[in-house]
C-alpha cells in the first residue's frame, strides 16, 4: 500500500487497540491503521473498525437476547403481524 499522503511505499499495517464507551459500558475496540514512516501520518483501516465494533454489536445481541430482523422475519410474517405490531408485542423497537 502506498500512503495516500505523500506516496510513500514505507507504510506498516500495524493493530491498535482502544477504550470505547457502547450502550454505557467501556468495551475493548481493536482495528488497523497504516502508519507511513516518510510523513509520520496515520492512515485509518475503516473497514477493520467497522467489523470490530460489528463484533461489539453481535456480542451485545447475543448477551441480551436480541434475535436479528432476518431470524424474526419469517416468523413475524407467518403470524400475519407487521413490524410495529411485533414491536407492540415485545416491548422493543419497530425495526427488529
Amino acid at each position: 500500500m502506498k500512503c495516500p499522503l505523500c506516496d510513500s511505499d514505507l507504510v506498516e499495517k500495524m493493530e491498535k487497540k482502544d477504550k470505547a464507551v457502547f450502550k454505557g459500558e467501556e468495551v475493548e475496540i481493536s482495528y488497523y491503521i497504516y502508519h507511513c514512516e516518510k510523513c509520520d501520518e496515520d492512515i485509518l483501516d475503516s473497514e477493520s473498525l467497522e467489523q470490530s465494533w460489528r463484533k461489539i454489536w453481535n456480542a451485545y445481541e447475543k448477551e441480551n437476547n436480541y434475535q436479528s430482523h432476518k431470524k424474526l422475519k419469517e416468523p413475524r410474517e407467518n403470524l400475519n403481524l407487521t413490524q410495529e405490531e411485533l414491536a407492540t408485542l415485545s416491548g422493543k423497537s419497530k425495526y427488529l
